[in-house]
């Protein structure tokens, strides 16, 4: 059994409030093949829609005693009448959050339904908070001695114990990284380590090339194996403590289970939440309000990896950088939100606008979260900064310019700059813009550089960057020619025969400053072009 407010208060829309519900199993309610209801039911309401047959399940599920029914039906508001029918069945109303699925409120249920029962046993770690895997490594390194980590299966560090100091350099850097080292990994595979975690519930022994024993057992979910649980120790355990070790990991299994869920449903409910704000839909200010994330200003920033890791699992890193700048971001009094969107992690930054070096404060903040992440993470990285605004509603203007801004780091990446804030770049940010527009339409390149480009091309001219030359240096004929390195006399030849060719005059100012647009629009697109093939 579990209570209804323990874990799925939040999701609460209309009805009873739901303090003297108790769960006792959860089923899915098929309109086909209804299942055989029963008292405690936590119904979930898959395909059902808003409607007069509604209201008649909600009776009818109040008849049987369910604790609750959920139901998807996403943005929309219930109507008025289905909220009464709730109010006076007293069945309450649960409504499934963007971005979750059935699959995985129906697995956070069966687990709290599964710790509920696993507390209520004579199992050794029992009465543990739920979920709360540190203070599990805890109690199985007082089982058996030994300082402890508990594993994933892609073997990322997920909780460890405390003593960790009786252990050896491997153990201190698998923790400081998260992660155990690709060359420990290597070996443990290479000597069948996984595969028998894998294939036994016996705890496993691992001599690694430098340091103290290993000891091992596998975590399982019913016959899926879901992690490992790692002591290091000084000689083998006894038998009295094997036996304790792998009892142990039945009971971690549990916690395991429930951490993985609440971990994806929290990561997922944030960033629907975050996501919500930055993308300006209607509920953005309730979404600001129950995360917390009131400020007087915000700025948005925008990360990227480039793709081009050799070996390494991108998507991974790009979780990885989720997580590394909600906590390198973030400091006392300062709480920043991220979430993922596509290929880009996105932070909302609460900034104070009155604040004097507000803007040198954001570029720093980048700057070092950039460095950091590179210290401890392969890869490159590029932070595009928006400008600080002081309203909910202005939020996706200042992830517009972060997205801008990280475009053009993007281009210009072989250039060494790695953060860059929107009100620095608005020149480049404007040609990107009218970049998009011409090939939107497809009318790259005036006709007037196509002339010239095809002569250099079929001729062997050189007009197009003399001409360049000559706009870069407000006409003046000596620069121009000195940027080329060839005499002044052979640039004014040029220019004469690039206002003939082109049929322009370079002394209007209108003409002027269109092939100098052109001239720089062409140039990004062809920087654009190379991007893309790379």
């Amino acid at each position: 059994m579990a209570q209804l407010t323990k874990e799925l208060r939040p999701y609460l829309v209309v009805g009873a409030s739901g303090d003297d519900r108790v769960i006792t199993d959860v089923v899915l309610y098929d309109t086909t093949d209804p299942a055989q209801l029963k008292q405690g039911d936590l119904v979930l309401g898959m395909g059902i829609s808003i409607g007069p047959d509604l209201g008649h399940l909600i009776h009818e599920l109040a008849g049987h005693g369910c604790a609750a029914l959920m139901i998807k039906v996403g943005g929309a508001d219930l109507p008025k009448r289905i909220g009464e029918i709730a109010e006076q069945s007293g069945l309450p109303i649960l409504r499934l959050r963007q971005g979750v699925s059935w699959m995985q409120i129906a697995l956070l249920v069966r687990s709290m339904l599964a710790q509920t029962d696993a507390s209520a046993s004579s199992q050794p770690l029992s009465g543990l908070p739920a979920g709360d895997l540190f203070a599990v490594a805890v109690a199985v390194a007082n089982l058996i001695d030994a300082p402890i980590t508990i594993e994933d299966l892609r073997s990322r560090v997920i909780a460890y114990s405390d003593r960790q100091e009786l252990a050896d350099q491997a153990r201190i850097d698998s923790i400081l990284v998260r992660r155990v080292s690709a060359s420990l990994l290597r070996k443990l595979h290479s000597e069948g380590v996984f595969r028998k975690l894998a294939s036994s519930s016996a705890p496993v022994y691992f001599q690694p090339p430098e340091g103290l024993l290993r000891v091992a057992v596998g975590v399982r979910a019913g016959d899926e194996l879901i992690g490992s649980v790692w002591a290091a120790i000084r000689e083998p355990l006894s038998p009295e403590k094997e036996s304790r070790f792998a009892e142990a990991a039945n009971v971690v299994a549990i916690h395991m289970l429930r951490h993985r869920v609440n971990d994806d449903l929290s990561r997922r409910t944030q960033m629907d939440l975050v996501t919500a704000i930055v993308e300006g839909r209607p509920d953005a200010s309730e979404a600001v309000e129950r995360l917390g994330a009131a400020s007087d200003g915000f700025r948005v920033m925008a990360a990227w990896i480039d793709p081009n890791v050799n070996g390494a699992d991108l998507e991974a890193l790009r979780l990885r950088l989720w997580d590394f700048l909600a906590l390198h971001l973030s400091s006392p009094g300062r709480v920043v939100l991220t979430t993922l969107i596509g290929s880009v992690v996105f932070a909302l930054v609460p900034t104070q606008p009155s604040q004097r070096g507000e803007r040198k404060a954001a570029l720093e903040l980048a700057n070092k979260a950039v460095d950091r992440a590179a210290a401890v993470m392969p890869g490159r990285y590029s932070i595009g900064i928006g400008s600080c605004v002081t309203k909910v509603e202005e939020i996706p203007r200042s992830r517009r310019e972060a997205e801008l801004a990280l475009r053009v780091l993007r281009l210009r990446r072989g250039v060494g700059r790695k953060v860059a804030e929107i009100s620095g770049l608005r020149t480049e940010v404007l040609l990107l813009e009218l970049s998009d527009l011409s090939e939107s339409d497809g009318s790259v390149g005036d006709e007037r550089v196509k002339l010239l480009a095809e002569s250099d091309a079929t001729q062997g001219t050189q007009y197009v960057a003399s001409l360049e030359a000559y706009l870069d240096a407000f006409g003046d004929i000596k620069k121009a020619g000195a940027a080329l390195g060839v005499h002044a006399n052979t640039i004014r030849y040029r220019i004469r025969r690039v206002e003939e060719l082109a049929s322009v005059r370079l002394s209007d100012p209108d003409d002027r400053f269109a092939l100098m647009l052109e001239l720089r629009l062409v140039r990004l697109h062809n920087e654009r072009q190379i991007t893309r093939r790379k």
